[in-house]
């Protein structure tokens, strides 16, 4: 599912008034209910991809998107993040994931969703 944020990263805080998942945080948990069927596993911005995998759940960089720097992230962001041992650059899809996003999106309502809408494909292929 797709989540209209019409704030920057740096919107992301520590903590938040409301809380529309459970999240990763043991107190968030009512006793006895089964956590796999709720995780939140990646968040995808515009400048990185990140999971919850850092020290004691932190979010945690494991891919930067072309022309990104993890200082660029961090900068726009409002708390500390954690960088994976092997962070590598988010690949471009591919001819048949493109395909398949049309196929999923033939309305192209991400254009409307995703900032900038950067276009997924290399430099100079267009």
């Amino acid at each position: 599912a797709l989540q209209r944020v019409d704030r920057a990263i740096s919107s992301l805080e520590g903590q938040v008034d409301l809380v529309g998942s459970p999240g990763t945080r043991d107190e968030n948990w009512q006793t006895g209910v089964k956590r796999d069927y709720a995780q939140l596993g990646r968040v995808v911005t515009n400048l990185c991809v990140m999971d919850f995998n850092g020290p004691e759940r932190q979010m945690r960089v494991v891919s930067l998107h072309p022309g990104v720097t993890f200082d660029q992230v961090q900068q726009a962001t409002g708390f500390p993040l954690a960088q994976a041992d092997d962070i590598a650059e988010t690949p471009l899809p591919t001819a048949e994931q493109l395909e398949l996003i049309q196929h999923l999106d033939p309305n192209n309502v991400r254009s409307k969703i995703i900032k900038d809408n950067p276009p997924a494909v290399p430099a100079g292929a267009q």
